[in-house]
C-alpha cells in the first residue's frame, strides 16, 4: 500500500510519511486470523489477529485489528465500526468507519470517527474527519476535520482547515482553529485561522491574516490579523491589531501597533496607533505616536508623543509634536503644534511652536516660543523666554525677555526689549527698548523709539486736576515739546 504524507508543506515545516503497513505488523488483512473473545460481524473480508482480545468489527470490508507484536495480547478491547481497510494496532481504540484510517503503534483510548487516511499513533487522541490528518506522538489531542493536519505533542487542537501544525512534541496546550499553512512550535499558543502565520513564543496568540509571526521568546504576544506582521526575537508581552508590514523588532518588550503598514517599534512599553512607515527607535521608552505617514522618534529619545502629520521627528526626550509636516525637535520638554518645517534645536528647553512655516527656535534657545509666521527664528546663545507671536522673517538674535509681536524683517538683539510690529526694526542691541513703525533703529537704552509719536488734547500746563504721569506739551520756555509731569 501507498505511503500517505502528513506534512505542512510547502513551507517545510514537518514532513511525516506514515505506512500503514507498520500498523498491521506485516500481518495480511485477507489472513483471516481469529482472536480470543473477539467478534466480527458482518462484512468481509474483515479480520482480527490473536490475541485481540474483546475486539469487535461491525460490517466494512478489509478492517483489521492487530497487535502491535504479533501474538502479543496489546491489541484488546478495540472497535471498527463499519469503513474500508481500516486498521487498529493497539487497545481501547475505535473506529467508526471511512478509509484507510489507521489507530497504530501500540496507541491506546483513541478514536477517529470518519474520513481517509488518517493516522493516529500515540494515546487518547481524536480525529473526527478529514484526509491525511496524523496524530504521531503526544497524548489527548484533536483533529476535528480538514486535511494534512498535524498534532505531535500532548494537549493540542486543530478544528480543522488544511496542512497545520503543531510541530514538536514539546509543543503542547496549543490551539489552531483553522486556515492553511499554520504553524504553532512552543507551548500555550493559539491561531485561529488565517494562513502561513507562525507561534514560536509560549502563550502567543494569532487570531487571522496571513504570513503573521510570532518569533521564539516573544511570550504572551499577540498578533489578531493582518498580513505579514512580525513580533521579533525575545520581545515579549506585545500586540499588533491588524494592518500589514508592521513589526516590533527583536528584545522590545510590552508595545502596541493597532493598525497601518510598515510601522516599527524598537523600543519598550510604547505604541503606534496607526499610520504608514512610523517609528519608534531603540532606546526611546513609553513614547507614542498616534497617525500619519513617516513620523520618527529617534533613538534615546524616550516619553515623546507624534500626534499625527507626516515625516515629523524628535530626537530628544519628553517632546509632542501635534501634527503637520517635516518638523522636528531636538531639544528637551519642548512642543510643536503644527505648521511645515518648524524645529526646536539642542539644548532649547522648555520651548514652543505653535505652527507656521520654518520657524525655528535654535540652540540654547530655553522657554523661549513661536506662535506663527513664516521664517521667524529665535537664535541665541543661553537666552531664556524670548516670543515672537507671528510674522515673517523676524529675528531675535541674543538676550532674554525680549518679544517680537509681528510684521516683518524686525531683529531684536538685546534683553527686555519689544517690537510691537512693522518692517525692518532694529534695537541696535540696547536694552528695555520699544519700537514700532518701519526702518526704526534702537539708539538708546530705556526708550521707546517710533517713526512718529501723535497726541491730541494734551493739555499745555500744569492746570486743572491733571495727575502725576500726565504727558503734557509745552507751551512757555521749555526746551523740547513734550514732557510729563513728575
Amino acid at each position: 500500500m501507498p505511503a500517505v504524507i502528513c506534512n505542512c508543506a510547502p513551507n517545510n515545516f514537518a514532513t511525516m510519511f506514515v505506512d500503514f503497513n507498520t500498523c498491521r505488523d506485516s500481518i495480511s488483512i485477507a489472513s483471516g486470523f481469529c482472536s480470543d473473545m473477539g467478534s466480527i460481524l458482518g462484512g468481509l473480508p474483515n479480520s482480527m489477529e490473536l490475541r485481540s482480545d474483546l475486539s469487535t468489527i461491525i460490517m466494512g470490508e478489509f478492517n483489521c485489528i492487530v497487535p502491535i507484536v504479533a501474538g502479543s495480547n496489546n491489541g484488546a478491547y478495540n472497535s471498527i465500526i463499519n469503513g474500508n481497510q481500516n486498521r487498529i494496532c493497539g487497545s481501547y481504540n475505535t473506529i467508526f468507519g471511512g478509509f484507510n484510517n489507521s489507530v497504530c503503534n501500540n496507541s491506546e483510548y483513541s478514536t477517529i470517527l470518519n474520513g481517509t487516511g488518517n493516522v493516529v499513533s500515540a494515546r487518547s487522541n481524536f480525529i473526527g474527519n478529514g484526509n491525511s490528518n496524523c496524530i504521531p506522538s503526544g497524548s489527548y489531542s484533536f483533529i476535528g476535520s480538514g486535511e494534512l493536519n498535524l498534532i505531535k505533542g500532548d494537549n493540542n487542537t486543530i478544528i480543522g482547515g488544511q496542512m497545520n501544525c503543531s510541530n514538536a512534541i514539546t509543543a503542547i496546550n496549543n490551539f489552531i482553529g483553522g486556515g492553511m499553512n499554520n504553524l504553532v512550535n512552543v507551548h500555550s499558543t493559539s491561531i485561529g485561522s488565517g494562513e502561513m502565520n507562525i507561534v514560536s513564543g509560549f502563550g502567543g496568540s494569532i487570531g487571522s491574516g496571513d504570513h503573521n509571526t510570532l518569533e521564539v521568546g516573544t511570550e504572551n504576544s499577540i498578533i489578531m490579523s493582518g498580513t505579514t506582521n512580525l513580533i521579533g526575537i525575545n520581545s515579549a508581552n506585545n500586540v499588533i491589531g491588524a494592518g500589514s508590514s508592521n513589526t516590533i523588532q527583536n528584545n522590545a518588550t510590552c508595545n502596541f501597533i493597532g493598525t497601518g503598514n510598515l510601522n516599527i517599534i524598537s523600543s519598550n512599553h510604547s505604541i503606534v496607533f496607526s499610520g504608514v512607515c512610523n517609528v519608534i527607535n531603540s532606546n526611546s521608552d513609553c513614547s507614542f505616536i498616534g497617525s500619519g505617514s513617516a513620523n520618527r522618534i529617534n533613538t534615546n529619545s524616550p516619553y515623546s508623543v507624534i500626534a499625527s502629520g507626516k515625516g515629523n521627528q524628535t530626537s530628544s526626550i519628553y517632546n509632542i509634536i501635534l501634527g503637520g509636516q517635516n518638523n522636528l525637535i531636538d531639544s528637551i520638554n519642548s512642543g510643536i503644534g503644527a505648521g511645515f518645517a518648524n524645529c526646536i534645536t539642542l539644548n532649547s528647553i522648555d520651548s514652543v511652536i505653535i505652527g507656521g512655516n520654518a520657524n525655528c527656535i535654535i540652540n540654547n534657545s530655553i522657554c523661549s516660543f513661536i506662535g506663527g509666521g513664516s521664517l521667524n527664528e529665535i537664535s541665541s546663545a543661553a537666552s531664556i523666554a524670548n516670543v515672537i507671536l507671528g510674522g515673517r522673517s523676524n529675528l531675535v538674535g541674543n538676550g532674554s525677555y525680549s518679544t517680537i509681536l509681528g510684521g516683518e524683517n524686525n531683529i531684536i538683539t538685546g534683553s527686555c526689549n519689544a517690537i510691537l510690529g512693522g518692517s525692518n526694526n532694529n534695537d541696535g542691541g540696547f536694552s528695555f527698548v520699544g519700537i514700532s513703525g518701519n526702518a526704526v533703529n534702537g539708539a538708546m537704552n530705556n526708550a521707546f523709539h517710533a517713526n512718529c509719536f501723535y497726541a491730541r488734547n494734551m493739555p499745555g500746563s500744569f492746570t486743572g486736576a491733571s495727575g502725576s504721569g500726565q504727558l503734557y506739551y509745552c507751551l512757555i520756555g521749555g526746551s523740547c515739546p513734550l514732557f510729563i509731569r513728575p
